[in-house]
């Protein structure tokens, strides 16, 4: 086992390694099994996103895990099992194990890692103010440690990462903008300050202050963030390509071009500049384009639609405007529309009563929906309703015809603010 399992997870074919440690250890003792074997297993089903896995594969030797491996091990189980739980969306389950990790390890470095991922449990959750408690712990921890160790690497991305989940928390809790500017402008100082940095970490840190600058009106420093957001995505190839973007990373691209046009609605500065205004929407057209043609999301299609009708291609708005709608409706049951989280089996989501078509992980994330930015749910909910009434209609003669649909969305949508 300890020799076919690796070879099986270099090649990628993880379902093949749990075939294999699950018909071998039916007739050999839990503990020759090597505990890397299990944590890369776990590892890379989380890669994938095959949480179940990770649940089922710690849960198979959890008692061994508990008697026989050394704390460090053991931390790091407990910290995938835990998220495992998050991404299933069994919370209280899923709190279990940081706490479990937290009562069996003494390194001030470890302890700050397993907060973070207590934290995020707790945002996940919607408990804000219980995250932001457990945030300020881990900040408590860093104040405490002085000397060499705030001036290595690893402890100063600690800190930084800290900083950014405090203004992930601030952010998505609402009225907290410019405390959570403080906080990612805090995290991009200290990785700044040491010349280092994970480029997953920095690309969050970019992305968080993008958009709460693109919500306080500030458009210039918000593109500069989010744009970035995506070059530190990239930063394992040669340099930013907006293309290969669109391909491998296309939510931070969609969130570009989301506020692109909402800088096109509301910007006054563009009320003379018809060049800028142009310049927007081909930019806006031809990178959603892109994003549809690699990876379709609805943000995409209800993106390209919007810079369409600007142009004044009714008729393609009008088309792409349909595919975004037929979009939202297949994924019906699969996605919380706030925070994108995708339900797994056995996962409970609340559809909303008024539409029937979006859902949400929890009632918090269906209240942060329904207020937050120009195209808020408060402002689609209506049309979702009427599509949905069109798209199950037994006899389409009975509904209203799409072209009038389309009409009166782009005008209650497409509302320029210096034209108001």
């Amino acid at each position: 086992m300890n020799l076919l399992v690796p070879v099986y997870l270099r090649e990628k074919r993880n379902d093949e390694a749990f075939a294999t440690i699950k018909r071998l250890t039916s007739s050999i003792p839990h503990e020759l099994v090597h505990p890397i074997l299990i944590l890369d297993l776990a590892q890379e089903f989380s890669k994938d996103a095959q949480f179940q896995e990770v649940i089922d594969i710690f849960t198979m030797f959890l008692g061994n895990i508990n008697r026989f491996w050394d704390k460090d091990k053991q931390v790091l189980a407990y910290r995938m099992y835990g998220m495992g739980y998050i991404n299933l969306t069994e919370y209280e389950k899923a709190t279990t194990f940081p706490h479990k990790a937290l009562s069996i390890t003494e390194d001030p470095s470890t302890k700050v890692d397993v907060l973070g991922d207590l934290a995020f449990m707790q945002k996940t959750k919607c408990n804000y103010g219980d995250a932001l408690a457990i945030l300020n712990q881990a900040l408590d921890i860093i104040s405490a440690e002085s000397g060499e160790r705030n001036k290595s690497k690893d402890w100063s991305e600690q800190t930084a990462s800290i900083h950014g989940r405090l203004g992930d928390v601030l952010s998505d809790w609402g009225e907290c903008d410019l405390e959570a500017l403080d906080c990612y402008e805090c995290a991009l100082g200290i990785t700044k300050e040491h010349d280092h940095g994970d480029a997953r970490n920095l690309a969050s840190f970019y992305l968080g202050l993008g958009l709460v600058h693109a919500r306080l009106g500030n458009w210039d420093e918000a593109m500069k963030a989010l744009k970035l957001a995506i070059r530190n995505n990239e930063a394992e190839h040669d340099g930013w390509n907006a293309t290969k973007a669109t391909r491998i990373y296309p939510t931070f691209c969609d969130q570009i071009w989301r506020v692109l046009l909402d800088q096109y609605c509301s910007d006054d500065r563009l009320l003379h500049d018809t060049q800028e205004r142009e310049k927007i929407l081909k930019e806006v057209e031809l990178f959603s384009k892109r994003s549809i043609e690699n990876c379709p999301s609805c943000e995409a299609y209800l993106n390209y639609a919007q810079a369409n009708y600007f142009l004044g291609k009714i008729e393609d708005a009008n088309f792409l405007l349909y595919m975004c709608f037929e979009f939202e409706m297949q994924k019906e049951g699969v996605q919380c529309r706030s925070c994108f989280r995708q339900a797994v089996t056995g996962a409970k989501m609340k559809t909303c009563k008024i539409c029937e078509v979006v859902d949400y992980c929890s009632k918090a994330h269906q209240r942060l929906a329904w207020r937050r930015g120009r195209l808020s749910h408060k402002v689609m909910c209506p049309f979702f309703k009427r599509y949905r009434m069109v798209a199950k209609a037994a006899n389409p003669i009975d509904t209203e015809p799409f072209e009038d649909f389309c009409k009166e969305f782009f005008e209650t949508v497409c509302v320029l603010k210096y034209e108001v």
